[in-house]
């Protein structure tokens, strides 16, 4: 996964030009705020008389974020309008730098970054990643196993027959994959507000993972808790028992098919956000 990167930008303005260095500056901003990537800018000017008398530092979420945005036609053209602007005499001094060491307070001493590989939160984030995708497909496994394989089975069973089963084995089955399915629900959601906060790659993979698995959570609510409950009631008739198993078996093709589109693009967006090696600016 890339480390975010810092763009430092060193100005040298006339002064009777300041005001229209900001403004045109200001113009080009809106069109950085909109590239992917972007942490955050900001354009200082010197309190005293220097040289260097503006600087602009634009923290990116990668070179590669960094590289993308460049290329655009619209980023292209907001730059040139300010070197072309017949009224500025502007020298830049661009420079990509990466972040070495940091200085926090109450720290005894500086804490030097590597170079390379993952920090401590990187490295915590895609735990909480992979751990994300193992408890997805886990509940999607056995929302599958029990589409393909327990339904069925039910389905061919005598009613009277299938009720006592289901009276013992019906809450034992949605026991073992209902905690599956929380745990997705909560470390997709903490996957995804990370990703979408820290503008990395996969995080549209990751809200559309996290969607699909509240889609599953939902349906228990919209018919499967009301269904099971009235299954476990010894008073359910008998004749309604094919007809209630026939509804239950097409709702679970549908949580099924949720819970198998989360997988899929819970390993999208895990490949997505890890298959980047880091680069090292020059």
């Amino acid at each position: 996964m890339s480390e975010p990167v810092t763009l430092i930008n060193a100005f040298t303005v006339p002064p009777d030009e300041h005001e229209r260095f900001l403004n045109r500056w200001n113009d080009n901003a809106r069109v950085m705020a909109s590239q992917p990537g972007l942490i955050q800018a900001r354009m200082y000017r010197s309190l005293v008389d220097a040289q260097l008398n503006f600087v602009n530092v634009a923290e990116w979420d990668s070179q590669e974020h960094l590289d993308r945005a460049q290329a655009t036609p619209e980023f292209r053209a907001s730059i040139q309008r300010l070197l072309d602007d017949p009224d500025l005499h502007v020298t830049p001094r661009p420079v990509v730098y990466q972040a070495a060491i940091d200085v926090r307070p109450a720290e005894t001493s500086p804490q030097t970054r590597p170079s390379r590989g993952l920090g401590n939160s990187g490295r915590a984030t895609r735990i909480i990643a992979a751990t994300a995708l193992a408890a997805t497909s886990a509940f999607a496994g056995g929302a599958l196993l029990t589409q393909t394989v327990i339904v069925p089975h039910w389905r061919a069973m005598d009613p009277a027959a299938f009720l006592s089963h289901f009276a013992t084995y019906g809450p034992a089955t949605g026991a073992t994959v209902f905690p599956f399915e929380v745990a997705s629900v909560l470390l997709l959601g903490i996957t995804t507000y990370s990703t979408v906060k820290g503008h990395r790659p996969g995080r549209l993979a990751w809200t559309l993972a996290t969607a699909a698995m509240l889609g599953t959570f939902l349906l228990l609510p919209i018919y499967f808790l009301g269904a099971n409950l009235a299954m476990l009631d010894p008073a359910f008739p008998l004749e309604a028992v094919h007809s209630e198993l026939t509804a239950w078996y097409r709702w679970n093709w549908v949580r099924a098919g949720l819970g198998l589109a989360a997988a899929a693009l819970a390993c999208i967006a895990l490949t997505a956000s890890g298959g980047k090696k880091t680069t090292t600016p020059r």
